[in-house]
């Protein structure tokens, strides 16, 4: 079984640009993949697209625990690892200081991992 981690960027441009009511198939697929525990995530990405307070927002609050999970040991020991490179480290920093919000994207690469 195909299994699809999301980063915030994807999710944030499937809820804004593609809509229910106009796009029923992929919505109808969408749901179903998240209701087979084919599509996830991290916690840290939910803590990303909650503070936008739309579709999404509010779509991520109601699947925290089923689609938006907190990374496991391994998860962890990976981004530990990610971090150890200082090129990453400064990246990631930059980013976070410029959007004032969370970084999940070494969470969401130790998850596809």
């Amino acid at each position: 079984m195909t299994v699809y981690v999301f980063d915030s960027g994807p999710l944030i441009d499937l809820f804004r640009h593609y809509y229910r009511e106009r796009f029923p198939s992929l919505w109808n697929n969408f749901d179903g993949m998240v209701e087979n525990g084919r599509i996830t995530s991290t916690r840290e990405v939910s803590n990303e697209v909650e503070g936008y307070g739309d579709d999404l927002a509010e779509w991520a609050k109601q699947n925290r625990r089923k689609v938006f999970v907190t990374p496991t040991v391994t998860e962890l020991e990976a981004v530990r690892d990610i971090f150890s490179v200082d090129h990453f480290q400064d990246m990631l920093r930059k980013k976070e200081r410029m959007r004032g919000r969370p970084v999940a994207d070494p969470f969401v690469i130790s998850r596809a991992r």
